[in-house]
């Protein structure tokens, strides 16, 4: 294995050491640290499932069909909506949120899948058959880049993680809707 995948695994597992060791030894929250450190290794699986939907997503765009991946889309986000007001309205915690958005994110991940071979011509996804001569120069170009996105995404999600802490779950809803809208709305 190359150095830089040792370095990437360190970097990723000392985040989510810190992030834990942080919401235990500090007591900031001592009656939601369970909470919390759920929350922590949800927002993990919610960016290793998001990852490779990214991925995908740009094998859609760059055989131009746009239409397709809008439609996973626009699939994947209204059961998000739909489960997001559902935990809203029966006033769950944010763990059960942040559970909404794992299984639409996963679903979104799926969906990908599933139609990738029948919408893009030429590509087959093998999860078991991976090239790696091929995948060495791509990962030595992206070794920064893959960095600063996992950082970025490990801020984004401390974001929710705080507001969950210190906010109401209208509060975290209003935020969320306000800050994921325009995102939307562009996509």
């Amino acid at each position: 294995r190359q150095p830089y995948d040792r370095i990437v695994r360190v970097v990723a597992m000392l985040f989510i050491l810190a992030a834990i060791t942080v919401v235990t030894v500090s007591g900031v929250w001592p009656a939601a640290q369970d909470a919390v450190t759920l929350l922590l290794v949800l927002a993990a699986l919610i960016v290793q499932v998001g990852f490779p939907c990214i991925a995908l997503e740009q094998v859609f765009q760059a055989s131009n069909r746009f239409d397709r991946a809008n439609q996973i889309q626009l699939v994947s986000s209204t059961v998000q909506a739909a489960l997001s007001i559902a935990v809203l309205a029966t006033v769950y915690g944010i763990v059960v949120l942040s559970s909404a958005l794992l299984a639409a994110t996963t679903l979104r991940l799926l969906l990908f899948i599933a139609v990738l071979p029948r919408t893009v011509p030429g590509a087959h996804l093998r999860l078991t058959a991976l090239d790696w001569p091929l995948l060495k120069p791509l990962v030595q170009l992206s070794k920064w880049a893959f960095l600063q996105n996992l950082s970025a995404s490990l801020f984004d999600l401390a974001v929710w993680t705080i507001l969950g802490s210190l906010g109401s779950m209208r509060e975290a809803a209003l935020f969320g809707l306000a800050g994921k809208l325009p995102t939307q709305l562009k996509n």
